[in-house]
């Protein structure tokens, strides 16, 4: 099959093989638009709707230090498959978000 270097590498517990690059950047990046797309939301006189994210929000830099923090402890602890989970529902977030914003 696969005779490139990464297909003779084995992924170790704790390591990131370069699909799950791809999840950690996607899932700071969706973080980001759904900070930005809240952000804008509450400048046209929305309001954060998730009660536990209410004092940061719509902070881009706070949303992305957290993304990464939760991607970095999956990792570290084996569980990089919810990677790809986690994306979805973060992509479902920003489709929402992203629909208010245009319909308002």
């Amino acid at each position: 099959m696969g005779t490139g270097i990464m297909s003779r590498v084995k992924a170790k517990e704790g390591s990131l093989p370069g699909a799950n690059w791809i999840g950690l950047g996607s899932f700071v990046s969706l973080n980001i638009v759904d900070a930005w797309l809240t952000n804008r939301l509450i400048a046209m006189g929305g309001r954060e709707g998730n009660p536990m994210v209410i004092a940061y929000g719509d902070n881009m830099l706070v949303k992305a230090f957290l993304a990464l923090s939760v991607m970095l402890l999956l990792v570290r602890f084996g569980k990089s498959k919810l990677v790809w989970v986690l994306n979805i529902c973060m992509l479902a977030v920003v489709f929402w978000n992203g629909s208010w914003l245009l319909i308002s």
